[in-house]
Parts: C-alpha cells; sequence; structure tokens
C-alpha cells in the first residue's frame, strides 16, 4: 500500500467545504482536511500502485468542480504507534 497526500487548491467562489465531501467520496481517499496556506484542503490517498495514484489524481480529483491545481506527495515510510492497517482498512480495487 502507498500512502500519497494529495494538496488541492480550490477556486475561491466554491465552497471549498462541498468540494471536500466530494472528494472524500473517491474510492481510496481515508482522510479529507480543509487546511490554511498555500492550499485548501489536503487529501489522504491509499493505493495499490504508482498508476493508480496518478489515475485517481487525474481522472477523479480533477473532474471536481472547483479544484484548479494539485500537488501529489508520495510517502517513502511510515510511522506510528499503531497498525496503519488495521485503521485505514481501505479496499482498494
Amino acid at each position: 500500500m502507498i500512502n500519497a497526500f494529495i494538496q488541492i487548491k480550490t477556486d475561491a467562489k466554491k465552497n471549498f467545504i462541498k468540494i471536500a465531501r466530494e472528494i472524500l467520496k473517491i474510492k481510496g481517499i481515508s482522510e479529507v482536511h480543509t487546511v490554511t496556506g498555500d492550499y485548501d484542503i489536503y487529501a489522504v490517498l491509499r493505493a495499490k500502485n504508482h498508476e493508480e495514484i496518478a489515475s485517481i489524481v487525474t481522472d477523479k480529483v480533477h473532474e471536481i468542480s472547483g479544484i484548479f491545481d494539485t500537488n501529489t506527495v508520495i510517502a517513502l515510510n511510515s510511522y506510528a504507534d499503531y497498525n496503519f492497517s488495521e485503521i485505514w482498512a481501505t479496499e482498494i480495487s
């Protein structure tokens, strides 16, 4: 499983809370956060491979009205005091 963090810029005229809820409907997206800073939304994506990440970002995230830019960061390693796979059990097809 590959973890990716999608940084998303939205059109200021659109409701970014509505956009965040639309992003959360995408299979593989486990968390969505509205944030301050250069981006409006951060989404956590868990995918089987890099091709799946590319497909979800380009074919699904970018298709949501109001999104005009993204930057995707791929985690090299993940560390925690808990088992990621138990907490974030996300079925991806």
